[in-house]
């Protein structure tokens, strides 16, 4: 074994009760982006939402960390143009597309990445939509103290059940106010989501922000990318969203089950293999888990000559549940460590 990662992963239904855990499942950490599908919901549950035209693929970019592959940045100018806002409107500052060719393209075309480039665009043309709607300053919207951002922590606090606490908060990478919090809570959000515990619009929003991610995978992240994976692997059975520094969020819509994972070391790259590994041990395996697909919880590594060296793996295990099929609460798993691994020779 070359190297190893530690990490954490919980498991809970719609009550925020433990279904599984390992490691600490009130571990702390910054959300960090794995709560952008809550983030858009004071926007979806606005008077004015229905106004602007917004379609499925409009939200799913909307939650999206995309890769700023031409889908991408097309999506997100459109719902600029819907909202009645331009790119001179982002905040979230411009960095080079993730998405290799479309990088290359830029440079071979003598241009430099743009704020729609940034993988948090999307996120930043709802808000700016949630402003125009409500007549807002448009101006400083990235800011704790405007409606923007009061609304869309309201949102996550409510959804997770979580108080966040302005004493531990920073500043994401895209501007916005970032929250550290337990990763219980997260994964309580998404299993609310995945089953839609609310009523009225809070309800209807939920589900169509579920429903338009697995519609939409490629734009929620991009190829190669571990939420659009993870999500296309098993159409329909799974949402997810990651953040950086190693989290992640996924609903379980037919188990009602929300999952929150943390790399503790913040690792990103390998975070797919173990949402895979965690989907199989609750027995929704992807269609192609174990053919080296999208579904696959081992990769194989090559070196420059393409020959295969090695694999990176994820490998752990449940300890026996605490709440099942009826639901009953009961005591804590014990913690034991996560295993992602690399078995790659010296």
């Amino acid at each position: 074994m070359e190297s190893t990662r530690r990490g954490h992963v919980v498991v809970v239904n719609d009550r925020g009760e433990l279904v599984y855990s390992i490691g600490d499942d009130e571990y702390r950490t910054f959300y960090r982006s794995a709560v952008k599908p809550f983030q858009v919901l004071p926007l979806m549950e606005s008077d004015f939402f229905e106004s602007f035209g917004f379609e499925d693929r409009h939200i799913a970019i909307m939650v999206a960390s995309h890769s700023s592959q031409p889908e991408h940045t097309k999506v997100v100018r459109e719902v600029l143009k819907k909202a009645g806002v331009t790119e001179a409107d982002l905040e979230c500052g411009a960095h080079a597309p993730a998405h290799e060719p479309s990088r290359d393209r830029l440079a071979r075309a003598g241009r430099t990445a743009g704020v729609i480039h940034n993988n948090c665009s999307g996120k930043h043309a709802g808000m700016l939509a949630l402003a125009k709607g409500n007549g807002w300053p448009l101006a400083g919207y990235i800011r704790a103290d405007h409606p923007v951002q009061i609304a869309a922590r309201r949102a996550v606090e409510e959804v997770t059940g979580v108080v966040l606490d302005d004493a531990h908060s920073g500043i994401d990478g895209c501007g916005i106010p970032a929250h550290f919090a337990p990763i219980r809570g997260l994964a309580h959000g998404f299993a609310r989501m995945a089953t839609g515990s609310f009523e009225g619009k809070r309800k209807a929003a939920m589900m169509r922000v579920r429903e338009s991610m697995m519609k939409f995978p490629l734009l929620v992240a991009g190829e190669g990318r571990g939420d659009t994976d993870v999500m296309a692997a098993r159409p329909g059975a799974v949402f997810s969203k990651v953040g950086a520094k190693g989290i992640l969020g996924m609903g379980i819509p037919e188990r009602g089950l929300g999952v929150a994972i943390k790399i503790e070391d913040g690792f990103l790259a390998d975070i797919g293999l173990a949402a895979m590994h965690v989907l199989r041990l609750l027995g929704i395996s992807p269609w192609d888990a174990e053919g080296g697909g999208r579904g696959a919880t081992t990769q194989v590594v090559r070196n420059w000559a393409g020959n295969e060296v090695g694999t990176d793996f994820s490998d752990f295990t449940f300890e026996e549940p605490v709440v099942m099929e009826t639901v009953n609460a009961g005591s804590a798993a014990s913690p034991s460590d996560t295993g992602i691994g690399s078995a790659t020779p010296v």
